[in-house]
């Protein structure tokens, strides 16, 4: 089963990746990632920045779900990030190439 039926199974549609730029360099297929970055399907965040920033942001403004299994510890000073973020959190994990998502 493709990622995106899965996705949207659970109700989660248009689906934004927003990675560290650091990432590139630990991807083993770099050509293919480049691509993903090419076609605007991967947003990778400025160097010397964090995405979790602009995850956050972006779920702050957008009321968006985000599909992780970081629980954002080192924003929890941010009154917003302390209060609402784990309402925003969803967890994944992959076995093989499915991809299994915690019901919310």
């Amino acid at each position: 089963m493709q990622h995106d039926k899965i996705f949207k199974k659970h109700g989660i549609e248009n689906i934004i990746v927003i990675c560290d730029a650091s990432l590139r360099y630990k991807i083993i297929d770099k050509d293919h990632f480049e691509n993903l970055v090419n076609l605007n399907i991967i947003k990778i965040a400025p160097a010397d920045t964090s995405a979790d920033e602009f995850i956050i942001e972006y779920a702050k403004k957008n009321d968006a779900m985000i599909i992780t299994n970081d629980r954002f510890n080192d924003y929890r000073d941010d009154p917003w990030v302390r209060e609402n973020i784990d309402k925003h959190l969803v967890p994944f994990m992959f076995i093989g190439r499915d991809i299994f998502i915690k019901k919310k």
